[in-house]
């Protein structure tokens, strides 16, 4: 399995604990930002490599609908916007609730604000998004890992 991710990329989050349906997430990755945390390896994980002419240097995820899932998280449909295809993927969403640091804390910035969202989903490269390759699964399961700080 490898794993890495993205240098570039942005995203943006209106999150609402008590009213998810009005919940939204949207943003992108830039592909050729790749970082596996092994530069030798990081140009074998471009879409060039596999043969693939890129349509796009960029996928793009928005979301749809946001549903709590019953156990305490969330159930997210999203299209994604990836190498040309646009698909709705699911994704299970979890949330970390905000925790506020004060300045008495003695915390370098504080004070300031920060909360969680980890998700995950996965896609079929090659049957649905259209990737010609032999160097990778068709399945592909994609992580969302992000920390969101305010201040105050």
């Amino acid at each position: 399995m490898l794993t890495g991710r993205f240098n570039t990329f942005s995203a943006k989050v209106e999150f609402d604990e008590d009213n998810p349906e009005n919940s939204t997430l949207s943003g992108f990755v830039v592909l050729s930002s790749v970082n596996t945390g092994e530069p030798g390896r990081d140009a074998g994980c471009l879409l060039g490599t596999f043969g693939v002419t890129t349509i796009s240097d960029t996928a793009r995820l928005t979301s749809k609908k946001f549903e709590f899932d019953g156990k305490g998280g969330y159930i997210v449909t999203a299209e994604l916007d990836f190498h040309g295809v646009k698909k709705d993927v699911s994704m299970q969403l979890n949330y970390t609730p905000m925790t506020h640091f004060d300045a008495a804390s003695g915390i370098s910035g504080a004070p300031y604000a920060v909360a969680g969202l980890t998700g995950q989903f996965e896609i079929n490269a090659i049957s649905d998004f259209l990737i010609d390759s032999h160097n990778i699964a068709d399945r592909v399961v994609i992580k969302l890992n992000a920390q969101f700080k305010k201040p105050g």
